[in-house]
This record gives structure tokens, sequence and C-alpha cells, in this order.
């Protein structure tokens, strides 16, 4: 069935659209096209390549780094259901009057934070300042005393350490520490090796002037900023090791061109 969207003109003017790389923004748009009334649509990177750019053989290895763009920027959501990957455009029906929308066949976005909330444990803030943590390679081992109220477990560095750089850089400090955030650190402590790997990987990430919000196409949007949750994503800390996120310009999130070279792009 055919879907009829709508564009404001106040859509180039947009500064959270300018910060998009030209190909995210007419990802963007051309999503409006694909999802459902619900603003929900399948993430497949092969299925959004084959329906969007039919015209495009190098689109499909490119559209799993738009999204993300896009992800990053607060303009759609990426979650996961029963190992099936789907996407959804928060506040959708405030841009788009649907008349007779047909009831959505995908599963709704879930928020993370929700299902942490109950399945973890809430940790007061306290027991979660372990003290002064090393910011160098020098890092020893920590004994109980100093872990306090958390030191049974091992992870607890690596979370003080994380907790001290989020004071530094205005970043969300870890409040609760459920079950799939401690899977998640603990599988991430072993993919970079360890508490030295942990330390080389927050500072890959300050180091990173897109993560840090230091170029037009970073996350420095008002709906986005660097967490916890993020960094313990496979996909994203093997991505911030291997330097998908470094200032080279090779790099897929170097900086890019100004706003208005890339509201030219529309008029192409």
């Amino acid at each position: 069935m055919a879907r009829i969207r709508t564009i404001k003109p106040e859509f180039v003017e947009s500064e959270s659209v300018g910060k998009l790389s030209r190909d995210a923004r007419l990802l963007f748009i051309l999503l409006w096209t694909f999802v459902d009334d619900a603003g929900r649509a399948r993430a497949s990177s092969r299925l959004l390549a084959s329906r969007l750019y039919p015209y495009d053989d190098d689109a499909a290895k490119k559209m799993g780094g738009w999204l993300e763009e896009l992800e990053l920027g607060g303009h759609i959501r990426l979650y996961e259901v029963e190992g099936d990957k789907y996407l959804d455009i928060p506040k959708w029906l405030k841009h788009q009057k649907i008349d007779h929308a047909s009831q959505s066949r995908i599963p709704e976005f879930r928020e993370p934070s929700r299902d942490f909330a109950s399945e973890g444990e809430t940790v007061a803030p306290h027991t979660l300042d372990l003290g002064p943590v090393p910011r160098t390679k020098d890092l020893g081992p920590r004994t109980g005393d100093q872990c306090g109220a958390v030191a049974p477990s091992p992870l607890a560095p690596a979370v003080a350490l994380f907790n001290e750089m989020a004071d530094e850089h205005d970043w969300p400090k870890v409040q609760v520490l459920s079950e799939p955030r401690k899977r998640a650190l603990t599988a991430c402590l072993k993919a970079v090796g360890g508490i030295e790997g942990w330390q080389d990987l927050l500072a890959k990430v300050t180091a990173s002037d897109f993560l840090m919000g230091r170029t037009a196409r970073s996350g420095e949007h008002a709906n986005w900023r660097f967490d916890f949750d993020f960094l313990v994503q496979p996909k994203r800390y093997i991505k911030i090791m291997e330097g998908g996120y470094g200032n080279s310009p090779n790099s897929q999130h170097a900086p890019e061109r100004g706003l208005g070279a890339a509201l030219a792009a529309l008029a192409d």
C-alpha cells in the first residue's frame, strides 16, 4: 500500500539534521517512505539497501554506518526483538499526520534502561565511589578495602574508572549495575584485554572528536550523550578499538563538510 509522507520546509534548516552527513540525511528522508504508520520498520541493511537504493551497488555496505549515524543523532532508534533487527522514528506521529493508520505488525521499541531497572540491582551512588583510580597503565590490583561495598565484584575497578571519567567529561555515571550490564561489561573486558584494555578503550573515546562532540557529526545532540551502555555494546567497543571513530580522514566518522555544503546536496 502506498505511503504518502510530508516534509516541512524547515527540515533543511534544522541544526540536528544539518549535523548529519549528506548520505545519512538522505537515508532519513527515504526511511519515511519505508516505515509503517507507526514509524517502525525492519532494520536489515540488505533489505533497506535493496528497497531504498535499488540503483546503488555500494548501499548495502554503507547502510550500517548511515543507520548508526542516525541513531547517534537521535533520529532513529535501533533495537532487536527475538534476534530480529528493527528501527523506529521517535515522535513519528508528531511530524506526520496519518489518516486511517494501519496497526503495526512490528514490535515496539522498549527502553533498555527500563530493563536494567527491573532486572538489576540499584546501587547507591556512594557504593560505586571507589576512590581515586590511576589513569595510566600502572593501575595495580585493587584490594577489598579499596573497593568498598562492591569489592566482591571483579567489575568494580572498571566501573570506578568509568565513573571517574564520567565526572570529568559530563557522562552519566553508572548507578545501576544490572545483570545485563554485568554480562556486557564482562564480555567487553575479556575482548579488550582486561582493565588495561578498558583504559585504552576509554582513552580512545576521549581522543575521538566524533564521540566527544567536537565535530559537526558528533553526538552533541540534546537527546544523545555518550554513556556506559553505548560503550559496552560489542559493535561499539570493537569499532572504537579498531579506530572506527578516529579522527583520520579515512575514519568512517571523521570530520566532514560544513552545513552549507551538506544542505547544498539537497538541490542536486
